[in-house]
């Protein structure tokens, strides 16, 4: 979800998992979020040093597609660092309903006095029998060890499993590369990011067009590889955005007409009617929106 709150007289949002169940919500009326502490971070410092009890923040709905196998089929998470918190508030659900799948953890920290929510973790392989947790730590030996083949070969099934990844871009890559080779299919693994993956080469000179928000009755021409929520900010709107990397999808809306590519990816939409991120998505010739 979103947070949005005031740091030194400005609105900032950024966008951070859910850390609980929702039956804490259900049961309790009540959320976490765990927020770590960054080096140089502008709202999670500010959080830490200046947030207290009473004061008033702005939450958005919840949003994502991280989700939950239904029907229960085995699963493999892999999580770095602060990654583990969106797998916490599925593994916290998944036991709470008796997920009876396999359920394989490997947590990778640089430490182990980095790992977060190790008496939850702990807690939750000791009460739910179908967890098998592995905790590795990075950067206790005389060389730093990473995620490596042997580390799959006790997760039985692997094949069959669905797999969600969470932790630093590395990791990750890591992760699709030992699991492509695994046999495990692309479909499979499932991906939620803390910082935008990379983008891709776009020829700037086969990009813009002119861009008419249907809903506000403007049009506007762009040139070069500006996204459309740049383009729509510099008309004077202000569409509905969060994190402006592609991840939130807060600012999704309905493409009518015209062609955009995909910032990420680097793929082109097709022509017709669909749903696109503003904030990743730039106009390739004529485009109509409804914002």
């Amino acid at each position: 979800m979103n947070i949005c709150t005031d740091v030194n007289g400005v609105r900032r949002t950024r966008t951070f998992s859910l850390s609980s169940s929702p039956l804490l919500w259900e049961i309790q009326g009540q959320i976490t979020l765990t927020i770590k502490r960054l080096p140089g971070g502008l709202v999670t410092n500010w959080m830490h040093d200046s947030l207290e009890e009473g004061d008033v923040i702005g939450l958005t709905e919840a949003f994502g597609d991280f989700q939950i196998p239904q029907p229960a089929k085995p699963v493999l998470y892999i999580a770095g660092g602060s990654g583990i918190t969106p797998i916490l508030s599925q593994l916290e659900t998944m036991a709470a309903e008796n997920y009876r799948a396999s359920v394989a953890l490997l947590y990778f920290v640089r430490t182990q006095d980095d790992v977060i929510a190790r008496e939850a973790l702990t807690a939750l392989a000791a009460r739910w029998p179908a967890l098998s947790l592995t905790i590795i730590a990075t950067h206790e030996g005389e060389a730093p060890r990473y995620l490596k083949d042997s580390d799959l070969t006790p997760v039985t099934g692997l094949k069959v499993r669905e797999v969600y990844l969470c932790g630093p871009k590395g990791l990750m890559d890591l992760a699709n590369d030992l699991l492509s080779q695994r046999g495990v299919k692309e479909q499979q693994i499932h991906s939620t990011f803390f910082a935008p993956p990379a983008q891709a080469q776009l020829n700037s000179d086969q990009l813009g067009g002119e861009v008419t928000f249907t809903t506000s009755n403007l049009k506007v021409g762009s040139e070069g590889d500006a996204n459309l929520l740049e383009i729509a900010e510099a008309a004077g709107l202000k569409p509905q955005h969060g994190c402006r990397m592609g991840i939130c999808h807060q600012c999704s809306c309905r493409k009518t007409s015209g062609t955009v590519v995909n910032r990420l990816t680097g793929k082109v939409s097709g022509p017709g009617e669909e749903t696109v991120q503003l904030c990743v998505s730039v106009p390739q010739g004529p485009v109509a929106l409804n914002v």
